[in-house]
């Protein structure tokens, strides 16, 4: 299994699928495994990604999470900066080469002092075919390379043959200026419809080079799990049986497709660059303080 040692790549970024969602609570801990089919027009790329995430709101002093796979030892990403969510994510050409690195024993290790604390399970992925995956959307208005989108603008796009039995849709936009804004399915209080093809964002995303990501996700079959077993201080929310609306626990694993493009807006006029000047020179300042 050499070979697939050094497929897991550090790539911080958006927020996995679902995060900061009412539906999930600030105060928890599990794992989670989302396998996607993705069609990145920004790189491009077509094919696999596979997404580790480790969330510990319960927790303090974590000071590292590693996750031994049948491809290598993956070493987490503390991407929250307080030791409370760490990921990593893997992007592979085809579905063989994902199963051949995940299919088998896993162990979750997180370290937190003098103490450690274990979550052990088998993946059955190799029972994973091509139709598991929805085909990725297409149609993505704006497009890839875009110019002179105007702000406010409506984002619409073609849903996957067989979407509306998806059970998580989920569309996220965001600019180089660090604002973000999501839209989701399973929302407790402002929910997209699961058969929606378009959305209007709420606020305005800023004059600068845009990512606009449209995925639709299901939890995969509980069967793809096994011998689900922990050591230590750590209580894990993980379940091979949980739904993907959160009611019974966090699904280990979630399968889904998703496609992402650039695009750049409107150039503001000079008194709106001076005012997006000075909020990019607060929000680094914040972050270089927090």
């Amino acid at each position: 299994m050499k070979g697939h040692v050094t497929v897991w790549a550090c790539v911080v970024g958006l927020g996995a699928l679902l995060a900061g969602s009412p539906v999930r609570a600030a105060t928890t801990n599990y794992m989670e495994l989302t396998a996607t089919r993705v069609d990145d027009q920004t790189m491009p790329y077509t094919g696999f990604r596979g997404h580790i995430e480790v969330v510990l709101g319960n927790e303090t002093d974590v000071s590292s999470v590693t996750v031994a796979t049948p491809g290598g030892l993956v070493p987490l990403i503390d991407v929250s900066g307080n030791g409370t969510n760490w990921v990593q994510k893997m992007y592979v050409p085809d579905l063989a080469t994902f199963t051949s690195a995940t299919s088998g024993a896993w162990m979750v290790t997180v370290n937190q002092g003098a103490s450690t604390s274990t979550l052990n399970f088998t993946l059955n992925t190799s029972e994973l075919t091509d139709a598991d995956f929805y085909p990725t959307p297409t149609g993505l208005s704006p497009g890839q390379g875009a110019t002179g989108v105007p702000g406010g603008a409506t984002l619409s796009w073609t849903g996957p043959a067989g979407s509306a039995t998806s059970q998580v849709l989920e569309s996220d936009i965001s600019d180089n200026l660090g604002h973000d804004q999501q839209v989701l399915s399973l929302d407790a209080t402002n929910p997209i419809s699961l058969a929606a093809t378009s959305w209007t964002p709420a606020g305005t995303i800023t004059a600068n080079a845009c990512q606009w990501e449209v995925g639709y996700y299901q939890r995969a079959s509980s069967s793809l799990v096994t011998s689900l077993s922990s050591a230590g201080s750590v209580a894990w929310d993980t379940s091979p049986y949980a739904g993907i609306d959160w009611t019974s626990g966090v699904p280990l694993v979630i399968v889904g497709s998703q496609s992402i493009v650039s695009f750049n807006q409107s150039t503001p006029e000079p008194a709106s660059v001076v005012l997006l000047g000075l909020g990019g020179l607060l929000l680094w300042a914040r972050r270089r303080r927090a």
